[in-house]
């Protein structure tokens, strides 16, 4: 007797009445959004500038939205990092727009977008200092100074939470809030000049304005002081979030060479910007003279910052040199050139 070979009988797939039933057995997702990073907006030279600059607004205020309603509910760090972002690139585009004929209108709303970006910063600033005592004791039980250090840091955050959650539901806010939503308002008030015939003059204009800027800012870069070396850092940063617009206009090859010097400048610029944080920590050392340990603990973070910057100030002037000697910015981001 022959047997058949057995084979496995194929499967049909459901019909459509079949999957719409078993859907809703999926589980929904339980991932929990803490943040929302920039949408990337794509350029290309035929698109004409007025379109360029509505996708580039619109790439920025959906990031300021989503991160503000965010932080709305759980004031989360990383939310408050990528709002902060957002209204930098909001503000960077607001600024490359501005002439004589709009300056009037596009200053009163960064100033409006920029008092949202001070509140967010306070609370930043003492996220970021958190973190270097977490990274300077990675691995080590914490002793009571700093842990004592740390609950102050903390107590901070949370009033400073509590003022943005009121800051926020204010009237000036909500309205700030449902203007945002209407992206349309905010580019009929920019510079018409942005008609210009080729995008790619557009941004050669705008990236060599914000490189000369960089350049002036960074002209004494040796002898600069924290304060002077903090300007540079907030050049360097208007000048990422201009390319990081402009960069698909330009060879691959070429801006991934810039982007990685620029940021590797502003990682060692941001290493220094750290010492700034250093008067947090004075004050609390001020106000609490009494506790030895928090006072100990405070000592020793101020030298472990400042000790960070010393040796690092060279690495940013290497990385700057890096960032000049690159193709682009050899050549001021001339697309003939590219």
């Amino acid at each position: 007797m022959t047997t058949r070979p057995h084979t496995k009988k194929a499967q049909s797939k459901p019909s459509a009445k079949r999957r719409a039933v078993l859907a809703p057995t999926r589980k929904p997702s339980t991932k929990t959004v803490v943040s929302v990073k920039a949408r990337p907006f794509v350029l290309h030279a035929e698109m004409s500038a007025p379109i360029a600059l509505r996708g580039m607004l619109e790439s920025a205020i959906e990031q300021v939205i989503a991160n503000w309603d965010l932080v709305a509910k759980s004031q989360a760090p990383a939310a408050i990092h990528q709002l902060r972002v957002g209204i930098r690139r909001l503000r960077t585009v607001l600024r490359l727009r501005r002439t004589e004929a709009t300056r009037q209108s596009i200053v009163a709303f960064d100033q409006r977008i920029a008092r949202v970006g001070r509140h967010v910063g306070q609370i930043r600033d003492l996220d970021v200092l958190i973190g270097i005592i977490l990274h300077a004791h990675r691995g080590k039980e914490i002793d009571n100074g700093l842990n004592r250090l740390t609950v102050i840091l903390k107590s901070r955050r949370a009033a400073h939470a509590k003022d943005l959650a009121k800051f926020f539901a204010h009237s000036l806010q909500t309205s700030l809030r449902a203007d945002l939503a209407r992206p349309e308002g905010i580019a009929n008030k920019l510079d018409d000049a942005t008609k210009s015939p080729l995008l790619k003059d557009r941004a050669q204009h705008d990236l060599h304005r914000t490189m000369k800027r960089l350049k002036s800012r960074a002209a004494q870069f040796e002898t600069a002081s924290i304060d002077e070396l903090h300007n540079i850092r907030k050049a360097a940063k208007t000048v990422r979030y201009t390319f990081e617009f402009y960069a698909e206009l330009y060879p691959q090859q070429q801006r991934q060479d810039f982007l990685i010097a620029l940021k590797k400048l502003q990682d060692v610029l941001g290493t220094l910007n750290d010492l700034t944080l250093v008067n947090h920590i004075k004050a609390i050392a001020n106000a609490n003279q009494s506790d030895a340990n928090l006072n100990h603990a405070a000592g020793y973070l101020i030298g472990y910052i400042e000790a960070e910057g010393t040796h690092i100030r060279d690495a940013a002037l290497r990385s700057w040199r890096k960032v000049k000697r690159t193709k682009l910015a050899k050549y001021k981001f001339d697309p003939h050139q590219a």
